[in-house]
């Protein structure tokens, strides 16, 4: 495979033929190795995705994908208008060396099987009795949850406020006051899971496509769907949080 470079291309960038299965996981998986072991340097500038969509023979879609998982767990910098650049990453702090506690771990599953009775229903609550200006708002926090991964954060606070949104679009006084009682347990619940998603750099792209499918079901007043997109939703992550 050519892996010569062009212009400002990154001149240590090489890449692997990669298996037609989950291709952006296994174009993540070895940019990730090429920055770990040093073949790309901090600040090295990444190919476009044009050029890593050839020299990887995929789609620009999957490209992006990996782009955006890479951004996400902070391996590198999407500086809009110019490019992707590797960052300094200390050792001590790279993903796979990021773990919960058995303690921790216990504590956001039990946070996780509540939500997962709690948030479908306040879902499908949301889809029949939601406001127009609610819907746009949820689609805003969802749109400020994609702004923060893109930049390389975990979107934390971003996919909190996205839930809660849904709860408060509800008009369910019952359903309102469970969550608020509950929001520092709740907010909690998404810090654990979010920590232990930094080992597993691929959940957070994964992440905005299950939510943009709760709020398609939201947009198209679907009920049933939006039960489901949101159940959907939180047993992956129990999934992912008990691998």
């Amino acid at each position: 495979m050519d892996t010569g470079s062009k212009g400002d291309l990154a001149v240590t960038m090489e890449a692997r033929e990669v298996k037609r299965v989950k291709l952006y996981e296994q174009i993540v998986a070895d940019i990730r190795e090429q920055i770990v072991s040093e073949k790309l340097k901090p600040g090295e500038k990444i190919p476009s995705e044009r050029e890593l969509a050839r020299l990887y023979g995929v789609s620009r879609l999957a490209v992006r994908e990996a782009l955006s998982a890479l951004a996400a767990i902070g391996l590198i910098e999407v500086k809009h208008g110019v490019g992707c650049f590797v960052r300094q990453v200390e050792r001590r702090l790279l993903p796979q060396d990021i773990a919960l506690s058995s303690e921790e771990k216990d504590r956001a599953m039990d946070l996780l099987v509540f939500r997962r009775g709690f948030e479908p229903e306040a879902a499908r609550l949301a889809a029949l009795y939601a406001s127009q200006e609610e819907i746009e708002e949820i689609a805003r926090l969802q749109e400020a949850v994609r702004d923060n991964i893109m930049a390389g954060g975990t979107a934390v606070e971003e996919d909190f406020r996205f839930h809660m949104a849904v709860v408060r679009a509800t008009h369910s006084p019952i359903f309102i006051r469970v969550a608020e009682a509950l929001e520092q347990y709740w907010l909690e619940s998404f810090k654990l899971c979010k920590k232990h998603t930094l080992g597993v750099p691929t959940r957070l792209p994964v992440l905005l496509e299950e939510h943009q499918i709760v709020l398609r079901y939201l947009f198209y007043r679907n009920p049933d769907g939006a039960y489901k997109a949101m159940k959907m939703h939180i047993e992956n992550a129990i999934r992912k949080l008990e691998t």
